[in-house]
């Protein structure tokens, strides 16, 4: 029963991460100035994030009792990457790996192996910049979003942070030059 729902998981995975790759491939449009059109593919993100949320609950609350009852062994503990994950994820101290851990992880695997993890930081970094911009768009909820996404994947912390960092350093040293040159 456990490889035959683990079959299941991976097919819905892989038809998710289908879908992913073809409207990916369908909004690497290049604009006037050169730059990948973001946008869409972000909403097509954030969109699937969605859709993956409700498809998970609706599997975890069909499967509540097998969960509950088959998943809480501390056999299945290999499931997560580690002891750290397991703790950082508040998961039961039997080892109990839920079905949206499991789901997490393999959209984690799924992003990283089709190299969207890289398009959504820099997304949303663009995003940012265009919000520090005042551009006439406003990205703030889907921003939101996005950074809620890379927080449940575990993907803010080591790989989205220090970007984020770096561009506001450099954004507001650009800003103070400007200020000091105004003034002087």
């Amino acid at each position: 029963m456990t490889s035959e729902l683990s079959s299941l998981i991976t097919n819905a995975v892989n038809c998710l991460k289908q879908e992913i790759v073809e409207a990916r491939d369908n909004s690497m449009e290049i604009d006037s100035q050169g730059h990948q059109q973001t946008d869409e593919t972000l909403v097509m993100l954030r969109d699937f994030w969605l859709q993956f949320c409700a498809q998970m609950k609706s599997v975890s609350d069909a499967f509540l009792f097998l969960e509950r009852s088959y998943l809480a062994g501390p056999q299945n503990v290999s499931i997560a990457d580690d002891l750290t994950e397991i703790a950082g994820r508040n998961l039961s101290p039997v080892g109990h790996v839920s079905f949206w851990q499991i789901g997490l992880k393999f959209v984690r695997l799924s992003i990283s192996s089709i190299d969207l993890k890289d398009q959504l930081i820099n997304g949303i970094l663009l995003l940012i910049q265009k919000e520090r911009t005042f551009s006439t768009q406003d990205n703030r909820n889907l921003c939101q979003q996005l950074v809620q996404i890379l927080l449940a994947l575990g993907l803010y912390k080591g790989e989205f942070e220090e970007k984020f960092l770096e561009s506001s350093r450099l954004f507001y040293q650009q800003k103070q030059r400007l200020i000091e040159e105004s003034l002087s």
